[in-house]
């Protein structure tokens, strides 16, 4: 994996989280909370090629800030579509795709939800790709 910083990437703060949860409805694990607190990923860019990508077809994606993942959650799909199904938005595309990056809460799988399935028709489990099984370590 190739962790670019663009152009520096930085933690999350206690109260960005706190402001995260409530206005999206969700509640982060204590270890994805710590994570976030301490791993510098906002606004930095990851690139994984595809022998690295769960769904082998490589990433690359900005790791967004609060603004970012409020925006994705409530204001687009798939982010609508999928955060109150426990999905937290945390990246965007670099590759021209779209599709958008998301933790699958239950499990902290980093996740590609394809953002041309039909999301009003509800949660299409065949248009989400695991990325890697686990996000802890992406931004170390």
């Amino acid at each position: 994996m190739t962790h670019h910083d663009a152009p520096q990437g930085r933690c999350f703060a206690h109260e960005e989280l706190q402001d995260i949860e409530e206005r999206l409805s969700l509640v982060l694990s204590a270890s994805l909370r710590r994570f976030l607190e301490h791993a510098p990923v906002v606004g930095a860019t990851f690139e994984l090629d595809a022998s690295e990508d769960a769904s082998e077809m490589g990433a690359a994606f900005q790791w967004m800030d609060a603004s970012q993942m409020m925006a994705e959650a409530t204001e687009v799909y798939p982010g609508v579509a999928v955060v109150k199904h426990g999905y937290l938005p945390v990246g965007m595309c670099l590759e021209g795709s779209g599709d958008p990056y998301f933790v699958r809460l239950q499990d902290c799988a980093l996740v590609r939800v394809l953002h041309d399935a039909d999301w009003l028709q509800g949660l299409q489990e065949e248009a989400i790709e695991t990325v890697l099984p686990s996000v802890f370590g992406i931004g170390m």
